[in-house]
């Protein structure tokens, strides 16, 4: 039989686990108490806690069915509403006749029309749209225009806002999170565009308009059916 290898004492000496080990140091008195947040009253057994509680259930009387239960209240809450809205529209509405005013409408200095969306009794996240809309004949009657060669460049600078079937530029944000901002917005958008437009460089009348937008626009409200489809008439006779 072959002997097992023996071990030095030297080698046998790196196995062995060390008898005693470093000691560590205890933490201050006041460090332990850091440890402890909790309230003093929160410590307090349960029954300690309910004593001085006026609401524990052990304080309550007994029900003797003399009122009624929590859906009654609910409801007798929301005849409390409605009650409250027949009084308003009784006594406070009728007071609202003080401020009528005859209706006048709009001159042709106010030509831009400002759209707004309101969701009555909910929050929206559209109802902070503005749309601002002008014709494009009343622009240039007002004298914000200068010449014929500041509105041609007043229709480039709009692109896809220029509608051409209606003759009529519409700009709309909300990006902001009031109305009155986006409403601001648009406004200043409309001040830059016009002083662009009066500005004599660079000129772009010798550029066309695009008429690509408007079609697009056509396109999406047509019903796409099968007579709308091309046929040989819409070919060139040269391809023919």
């Amino acid at each position: 039989m072959s002997s097992l290898p023996t071990l030095s004492a030297t080698r046998l000496s790196a196995y062995r686990t060390p008898t005693t080990l470093p000691r560590l140091s205890q933490p201050p008195a006041s460090s332990s108490r850091l440890l402890h947040a909790s309230a003093p009253n929160c410590a307090k057994p349960r029954k300690q806690r309910n004593a001085a509680d006026p609401m524990a259930l052990k304080k309550m009387p007994k029900f003797d069915f003399d009122d009624v239960p929590t859906l009654g209240h609910m409801l007798l809450q929301r005849r409390r509403e409605m009650l409250q809205f027949y009084r308003t529209i009784e006594f406070e509405i009728p007071k609202l006749a003080a401020f009528r005013e005859e209706y006048k409408p709009p001159t042709q200095e106010s030509f831009l029309r400002f759209k707004f969306q309101h969701y009555q009794g909910e929050p929206h996240p559209a109802s902070r749209k503005v749309v601002l809309s002008f014709n494009i004949a009343d622009l240039f009657k007002s004298g914000a225009l200068q010449s014929e060669k500041a509105q041609h460049k007043l229709l480039l600078i709009a692109g896809e806002r220029y509608r051409a079937d209606q003759g009529k530029i519409v700009i709309s944000c909300e990006t902001l999170p009031s109305e009155r901002q986006n409403m601001k917005w648009c406004s200043d958008t409309l001040d830059k565009m016009i002083a662009e437009a009066n500005s004599p460089q660079p000129d772009l009348s010798a550029i066309p308009l695009d008429p690509r937008p408007t079609l697009v626009r056509e396109a999406k409200k047509r019903s796409y059916q099968r007579k709308d489809g091309p046929s040989i008439k819409d070919f060139p006779k040269e391809w023919l």
